[in-house]
Order: structure tokens, then sequence, then C-alpha cells
């Protein structure tokens, strides 16, 4: 049975969460975080979380936020059959529940789930295959040095430019894989701005003044690299985007060598790391800058636009 979960409800997810917690890689995570955070998260009504039980026992949940990501979910079974029916339940619940209120639909699947595939198969979303991909400062190889056009210039990323470049965002990612499948960011000009923001306001990682950088032509933003902090040894490219009337001239490559350079001079940064989509030609020019794949995952995705 599938029911939407309330906050009188979380006490009964008190054995499915703990079943999560052990089969979970993140030796921190404690039943006590995970109730405080579905606590947190249903109480801020961005979220909505269903759950299915069997025999009056809650045995799995599924949390969506209401934008049209399914962030998380878990099933706790005796065995694959049951675990696969309990899935294919709460994932088209799910499905039911977002599809008339969003613009899409969006799963990132980093387990290779073969039961999931055909849950998003059946209700004919796209899948797309991305790489979570790192170079360490020892590792790292920069391209020959070459000086931009003289009618360039290379400049930090202030606050002041979020309009015009989330202009160069939605205009590098229209028509793309990445507009796609972070419909959400990239879909619009709206949503491009609403990404410049959340960079800005430290959504993707900690903001740090002089990380990001931007390329200017007459004064006007035409090519960006979103540097954050992800943590105190990682540094990560969000998003690298250059305008469509601009490629091909090596802004791209030049804008992410000097964030780059910038983030290693941190004493503490270690590494950069970034997520690539494996059919998005960017990715030939990470691998030659001698970043390395540490995983794989899939996005499954449907567009209601």
């Amino acid at each position: 049975m599938i029911f939407e979960i309330g906050e009188e409800d979380i006490p009964k997810l008190e054995a499915v969460a703990q079943d999560y917690v052990q089969n979970h890689h993140d030796e921190s995570l404690t039943l006590d975080r995970i109730i405080n955070y579905l606590k947190q998260v249903i109480s801020s009504g961005g979220v909505y979380v269903m759950g299915h039980k069997t025999n009056e026992m809650v045995d799995g949940f599924i949390l969506m936020q209401k934008h049209g990501e399914i962030s998380a979910y878990h099933v706790k079974a005796d065995n694959e059959e049951t675990r696969a029916d309990i899935e294919r339940l709460l994932f088209s619940s799910a499905i039911d529940k977002l599809k008339d209120s969003v613009e899409a639909i969006t799963y990132s699947d980093s387990k290779g789930i073969s039961s999931l595939r055909s849950i998003f198969e059946e209700a004919e979303f796209e899948s797309y295959d991305r790489a979570s991909m790192y170079v360490s400062k020892e590792d790292i190889k920069f391209p020959e040095e070459r000086n931009l056009p003289e009618e360039y210039e290379l400049t930090d990323f202030s606050l002041n430019m979020n309009v015009d470049l989330a202009e160069v965002v939605y205009d590098a990612n229209k028509g793309q894989v990445d507009s796609k499948i972070y419909h959400k960011y990239f879909g619009s000009e709206k949503n491009a701005e609403m990404f410049v923001e959340k960079f800005a306001g430290g959504a993707f990682g900690k903001y740090k003044e002089g990380l990001a950088k931007v390329i200017l032509y007459k004064s006007q933003p035409v090519a960006a690299c979103f540097m954050v902090l992800a943590t105190q040894k990682t540094a990560a490219v969000s998003e690298l985007a250059v305008g469509s009337k601009h490629k091909r001239k090596g802004l791209g490559t030049k804008v992410l060598v000097e964030s780059i350079k910038t983030s290693f001079e941190l004493p503490d940064v270690e590494e950069i790391g970034l997520h690539v989509t494996l059919s998005n030609p960017a990715k030939q020019m990470y691998d030659k800058f001698g970043f390395i794949e540490r995983y794989q995952y899939t996005i499954y995705v449907k567009n209601f636009t």
C-alpha cells in the first residue's frame, strides 16, 4: 500500500530508516540524522515523501523535491523480487505525484540498479550516463599556454554579473544535452538566472571570491568557469559555459585553466572535481587535463515542456 507521509508518520519510518543507515556507505550517517532530516524537509513544505507498507509495517519510502527531482528512496525487503515490486510501486507513485506540476522529473542512479532502468523505460524517460571526475594537483596537465585574443579580457566573477552570466549559461546550453538533463537550471533564461544565484549563494559548494573566472568581450561576459569549494580539500567546477558566438576560440580552456590555477594556490586544496555527461564533447578536454573517472552514474529524465 502506498501512502503520503506527513510529520505524524515519521516515527513509522524508523525500521526502514535504520536499514538505510546500515546499508549506506557513509559511516557517519545515523538513524537520528535521517529522522531529523525527514522532519526538517517535510515541515519545510518543499518535498513530498511517499511510503509503502506491508501488513501495517512501513518497508519503503521515496523523497521527491517539489521541483521534480526524486532525491532519495530505500526499500527494506527479504528478497530481490519483493524489493523490485516495492521499488516499482514507489517510483510509479512518485511519477504520478509530480507529473502534472513540474517541467521535468529527474532521478540519479549511482548504483546501476537494473530494475529501476525498466521502470523508467516503461515510463518513457530518457537516460544519460555521466561521470564524476577528479584530478590532483600533482597530476594536472595544463595545455600549452595561449594568450587570449586582444579583444577578450579575463576577470573574476562578481555578483553584479549575474544577469549577463545567466544569458551566457542559457545560450551555451541551449539545445545541448545538459539542458535536457538539468532543465531546472539551463532550460530557460529564467532557470539560468536561478543557477547563477544558487552558485553565488553557495548551493553547489562554498563560494570563494576569485576562484570563478569570467572572460569578457567588449565588457560583456561571454565565458565562465563556476568554481566552488566542495570541501576544504576539493574545489569543484559547477559549470563551464561559453557563449555560442564565441566557441572554438580556446575560451573554455583558458577560463578553466585560470580557475584551476587559482584554486590550487589555496594551501588546502588538493584536487579539482566535476561531473560531466559522457556524450558531452567537453569530456575529451577534461581527459586531456588529467581528470580521471571516479565513478559513473545514470540520470533518468522526463521533460514535460
